[in-house]
């Protein structure tokens, strides 16, 4: 795994859910596959991501691409297939080896 390195839920981000912080830390760090909500968000499908979002998580869609877009390696986002590649590289755990 990768040593030294953090992934930041500061200001705004602290009020996110500890299941979604654990699954976005796992999915930046180790590029282990998340829920199909935040996948979507990940992947930039603003229609997937509404359609699986629950009530919770519906009101802070904004929050969550802000922090994708803000805070998130820019390798790990914005596309399907950047997605794809994020697992495939094992996050940024398989960037250090």
């Amino acid at each position: 795994m990768a040593t030294g390195l953090t992934v930041s839920f500061d200001g705004q981000y602290a009020e996110f859910p500890s299941e979604v912080k654990n699954a976005l830390s796992d999915y930046v760090m180790t590029g282990h596959p998340m829920g199909h909500f935040l996948t979507s968000v990940a992947s930039n499908n603003l229609f997937q991501a509404i359609a699986y979002a629950d009530d919770l998580n519906i009101h802070r869609l904004k929050l969550y691409v802000q922090w994708f877009y803000n805070v998130a390696p820019s390798g790990c986002h914005g596309s399907k297939e950047n997605v794809k590649t994020w697992q495939a590289h094992r996050g940024l755990a398989g960037l250090e080896t």
